[in-house]
């Protein structure tokens, strides 16, 4: 069997004695033979002597036999009065290959056709009537960031439809694999396969990878239960409610079944004073999240409490993969975040706090209107096939269709911070780019692009492609992945009606200006 190192002993020897001449040993040049196991040493040697026998090599397949039995290894003596005679072995040089029909799946093990694909073994040359044994063998989580690949990390690598089927015709073989609740993580470049072995009568064969892929999580908070509007604020009256809303989904569909656990976290508006040195609603928004991430809540949890309270606890995904929470407010004036626990996922790292900005207060001004403003920096020298900036920005002003000129600007110089309307899209060699990524965005004032991995991957529609890519990295600030829309999670490939924001990510944006 080729691709394996349990090679087949084979003997050569003559059972009457000594005689007189010649042996000669002959073989196809579909396989080797060896001294050792060890395949240290080859054996070349033809003419053999009674004495030198018996013999013991070890058979290698080499090259894959183009029909059954169309390999032979010869054993031939002629006596001196002419008299001849011959042994023959034959044999099959087979290799067995397994293939997943999808190499990445949905993690979370539902009843899904994303959750699961067809992995088929193929024997060549063809065989029908053979048993090919199938297993889960292992797995990996690969972190690209960093270049190191760990082994069997995971705790739930799916399930086999079957451990065993049997070839048809074609010599191939195919059982399905179901995901399990281990999953990647694109965000923090980790990524989680297992690995499906097929096997021939015991003999370890081939191994095929097949990646658990995080389901698409689109959270949207602060939502009029009446209206379905969604709201900037809300009054600390102990009364008043706002839904929130999760919906998962894997390639536009939505999966039903997912429980998750709704929390919040909640800082006092004279704490954030306190930290602030002064008024905190007078600071930039990159001081505001700098004061949230060096200071404690006054809250953690799920309530009832004065700063509010989430029901239910744990809610379930419908058939189109949406989970809700009420949020009723408590007595407290201050800023509020949610987040949310898919429990039938494990993702390579877990829970990450969604930043939601959400002002919980009794009175509060509208939102100033401002300008979506930016910053577009220069492409990389040497740029070969060239890309026009001028098209680019072309391209990702389209994918603002809604706003009139005047609320769309250019920047001429670099943002050093940036407030919540403002962007940098900044040019970016730096390895650590999961496979095929074309950007990534450390916020508004690092939403970097990948010009040379996009013309690398890519020979038509460059300019388009970076427009398009530019958009959706902005656009993580106020959306995830989501199907029909420029936040799809593969929108260099320009598919099709992704070009424009949708209807949702519209209105958060005509939010985060102050409206139209």
């Amino acid at each position: 069997m080729i691709g394996e190192d349990d090679l087949v002993r084979l003997e050569i020897s003559c059972e009457l004695g000594d005689l007189p001449g010649n042996f000669t040993l002959s073989w196809g040049n579909n396989i080797k033979l060896w001294e050792r196991t060890e395949k240290e040493t080859e054996i070349t040697q033809t003419q053999y002597t009674s004495e030198q026998l018996p013999e013991t090599c070890y058979v290698e397949g080499y090259n894959v036999s183009n029909t059954i039995k169309d390999t032979e290894i010869k054993l031939s003596y002629q006596a001196p009065d002419g008299v001849t005679a011959m042994d023959t072995v034959i044999a099959t040089v087979v290799q067995l290959t397994v293939e997943a029909d999808s190499e990445v799946i949905c993690a979370g093990g539902d009843d899904l056709g994303v959750c699961r694909t067809d992995v088929t073994a193929t024997i060549h040359p063809a065989m029908a009537g053979k048993t090919i044994n199938f297993s889960i063998s292992g797995d990996k989580g690969v972190d690209t960031s960093r270049g190191i690949i760990y082994y069997d990390v995971g705790s739930s690598r799916g399930s086999l439809n079957s451990t065993t089927a049997t070839t048809n015709s074609s010599g191939q073989a195919t059982v399905q694999l179901t995901s399990g609740a281990d999953a990647s993580n694109p965000d923090t470049y980790l990524y989680f396969s297992v690995a499906v072995k097929a096997s021939l009568e015991n003999v370890d064969s081939d191994t095929t990878w097949v990646e658990y892929d995080l389901p698409n999580e689109e959270l949207q908070i602060f939502i009029n239960p009446e209206t379905g509007e969604p709201l900037e604020y809300l009054e600390a009256d102990g009364k008043s409610q706002v839904l929130n809303k999760l919906i998962v989904s894997y390639h536009n569909q939505g999966i039903p079944g997912h429980s998750i656990t709704w929390t919040f976290r909640f800082w006092d508006k004279t704490t954030l004073d306190s930290a602030a040195g002064g008024d905190f609603e007078s600071l930039s928004d990159a001081q505001k999240e700098a004061i949230f991430a060096t200071t404690n809540p006054d809250y953690e949890g799920n309530g009832p409490s004065d700063y509010g309270e989430l029901t239910p606890l744990t809610s379930i995904t419908d058939s189109s993969g949406m989970a809700t929470s009420i949020y009723t407010a408590g007595t407290k004036v201050g800023y509020i975040e949610f987040q949310t626990a898919d429990n039938n996922i494990d993702p390579a790292k877990r829970g990450s706090w969604q930043w939601l900005g959400k002002l919980v207060r009794k009175k509060g001004k509208p939102r100033e209107r401002t300008n979506l403003v930016v910053y577009m920096g220069e492409m990389p020298e040497g740029v070969s096939p060239p890309m026009d900036m001028i098209n680019i920005k072309y391209y990702l002003r389209n994918c603002f269709n809604f706003l009139p000129d005047s609320r769309f600007v250019y920047a001429g110089t670099k943002f050093t911070t940036c407030r919540e309307n403002e962007f940098n899209v900044l040019n970016t060699d730096r390895f650590g780019f999961a496979p095929g990524e074309m950007g990534v965005s450390f916020g508004n004032a690092q939403c970097f692009i990948h010009y040379m991995n996009i013309i690398h991957n890519y020979s038509t529609g460059l300019d388009e492609r970076a427009g398009w890519t530019a958009a959706h990295e902005m656009g993580h600030s106020i959306a995830s992945h989501h199907g029909t829309c420029v936040m799809v999670s593969n929108v260099t490939d320009l598919p099709t009606n992704c070009q424009h924001f949708c209807g949702i990510c519209i209105g958060k944006w005509w939010a985060l200006l102050g409206g139209q």
